[in-house]
């Protein structure tokens, strides 16, 4: 992982934590999606939402990825 890498994955775990705090426990998930995507703009972060990725598993393609 390079450092750019780790940085952003560190701001993100802090959006998500920023917005559990604000939003609290409970909601539905499209409305943490939201407010996940509205923080990262915010903080000057370009996103992709519902991005498909193909991830493996132990060598297998997962079909929900």
């Amino acid at each position: 992982m390079t450092r750019q890498e780790y940085m952003d994955m560190y701001d993100a775990v802090g959006v998500a934590m920023e917005v559990h705090k604000t939003l609290g426990r409970g909601m539905a998930e499209q409305v943490y999606q939201e407010a996940f995507a509205m923080e990262m703009k915010l903080g000057g972060k370009q996103i992709e939402r519902e991005k498909e990725l193909r991830l493996h598993y132990k060598g297998t393609l997962l079909e929900k990825s």
